[in-house]
This record gives C-alpha cells, structure tokens and sequence, in this order.
C-alpha cells in the first residue's frame, strides 16, 4: 500500500467545507481499496493535506476526483515508523545533537 500526501487549496472562507469534503472522500473510499488516514487544515496557508492510503495512485486520483477535491499536488510519503520497521535499522536517521 501507498502512503500519499494530497494538498489542495481550501480558502478561509470555505473552512467549512472541509467537513462536508471529508464526508464526501470517506463515502468514496467505503471499504474499497484506500482509506483516508488524517485531514490538517492550515487557515494561514489556505490549504488542506488529506494523507490517504491506497493500493495506488490512480485509485487516489479515482477518490479526489469523486470527492471533489482539486489537488495541487499528490506525493508520495513514507509513514516513518512502519517504514523503519519494513527497512530495518538502517533506514533509522541518526540524530545528531545540537550543541
């Protein structure tokens, strides 16, 4: 399964739509082949991240566009804990202090 970050233009205005947006997404992905994992809202930037997971791209694509979601951009993420676990150690960063 894919981790992607959608990010899509949500205006002060239509905050509340972001509700309706969301109820709208989940009703597409019922118990398909995506599931949508978080919303985030930033009102000072005018933009909505929507993390879904999916068995692909296009079945995301497939949801936006039911959904009605105008994405700026769609990328694909890695959900760190689960990848380190997948990778193994070597894919752990090492954090360096700061001093």
């Amino acid at each position: 399964m894919l981790m992607l970050l959608v990010e899509a233009y949500v205006g002060r205005t239509d905050a509340a739509a972001i509700t309706a947006t969301i109820t709208r997404l989940q009703a597409a992905t019922g118990d398909g082949p995506a599931s949508l994992r978080s919303a985030i809202y930033l009102p000072d930037d005018e933009t909505c991240f929507y993390l879904l997971q999916a068995i692909d791209a296009q079945t995301v694509a497939l949801l936006l566009h039911a959904a009605g979601i105008d994405a700026q951009r769609t990328t694909q993420v890695l959900d760190w804990p689960t990848h380190c676990a997948q990778a193994g150690p070597a894919a752990s960063p090492t954090l360096k202090e700061d001093r």
